[in-house]
């Protein structure tokens, strides 16, 4: 999925080996701020431009954020604020240019909706540098022609950052840590902060009453939220400052009114399910009913959340599974042996 687009420029005039710009760009990390970050070379062509960005814009639904670079002048990062429509007379690559004619059907100014301000002094900040700026000339070059065609054709905020050329006067490293935290810092003040996933616990609880089998209920609630009507292992959520053994007899209880022995950890998955914005990690534990027939009588404690609860054969659970109990099942682990 493409969530934050960041692209830089290919080879051309003064830069023909190395165009700093997309040796930046290409050394991000796949992911960001808890955003799926997708690289992509531009070559400084006109024509391309024109054909390819709007299409970047319409093909990718998920999109949040664009984001373009490109090499600027000595001193330091410079966040572009605006992007005008013309006129674009120095030529591409190709030798082509726009003839001095402005882009048609589109106003003189674009001004970015990312909080160009705010970020040039938080960046300042966590980078430990004072070379990073807000400026009002984008160039009337590639630059700021790739800048206009997005923000005259995306749904999204769009943003342009000039990068030095290396050595002047960082060095490559010093430029790849500022640029790294810099796009960062971008995504952070322009999109929605993202929660850490929380701890997640699927319970498997065992009887001798019932060998072979665990505890399992169909789940209620709202239909339209991820796991309705999927059958479950009795869990929940880890509270602060619990440890897993203490949450998981607490969940058992509240849900079951079981009393939990001898309760053990199993197996971490981490479940992230993108298109239901859902991301938790789950914590499978383990844990024994007492030995008296009572003792394995489970109550529906939560009947607004649980359609009931009966022991079913480890080996043949009904269908379908929530997540901690499908992900537990399709990875081989078995709580008679663990």
């Amino acid at each position: 999925e493409m969530e934050v687009v960041v692209t830089g420029f290919g080879p051309f005039a003064g830069f023909e080996q190395v165009n700093p710009s997309w040796e930046l760009v290409r050394g991000l990390p796949g992911r960001l701020a808890g955003y799926s970050v997708q690289t992509m070379q531009l070559p400084v062509l006109y024509d391309y431009v024109a054909s390819n960005v709007p299409q970047l814009h319409k093909s990718n639904p998920n999109l949040k954020l664009m984001i373009h670079c490109g090499v600027g002048l000595r001193g330091g990062f410079r966040l572009e604020q605006v992007a005008r429509s013309g006129c674009y007379q120095r030529p591409d690559c190709a030798g082509n240019c726009l003839q001095g004619e402005k882009i048609p059907d589109a106003p003189e100014l674009y001004k970015t909706q990312v909080p160009v301000e705010q970020i040039a002094l938080q960046a300042q900040k966590e980078c430990r540098c004072e070379n990073i700026a807000v400026s009002c000339d984008a160039g009337l070059y590639l630059c700021e022609y790739v800048y206009f065609t997005s923000l005259h054709h995306g749904c999204v905020p769009s943003l342009f950052i000039h990068v030095p050329p290396f050595d002047a006067p960082l060095s490559r490293r010093a430029m790849e840590l500022v640029f790294c935290k810099l796009i960062e810092c971008v995504i952070r003040c322009t999109l929605p902060r993202r929660s850490r996933p929380p701890v997640g616990m699927g319970v498997c609880v065992l009887s001798r009453q019932y060998p072979g089998c665990v505890l399992v209920g169909k789940r209620k609630g709202d239909p339209s939220e991820y796991g309705y009507d999927c059958y479950a292992l009795p869990g929940g959520h880890l509270e602060f400052g619990e440890t897993f053994a203490e949450g998981a007899a607490r969940e058992v209880k509240e849900e079951t009114g079981l009393v939990l022995h001898n309760v053990r950890q199993g197996p971490t998955y981490n479940l992230i399910l993108a298109e239901q914005g859902f991301h938790c990690v789950i914590v499978v534990m383990v844990g024994e009913c007492g030995d008296q027939p009572h003792d394995s009588e489970a109550v529906n404690c939560e009947p607004d959340k649980c359609a009931g609860w009966e022991w079913r054969k480890w080996t043949d659970m009904p269908q379908p599974l929530f997540a901690a109990l499908k992900m537990a099942k399709e990875s081989g682990f078995d709580p008679f042996t663990f």
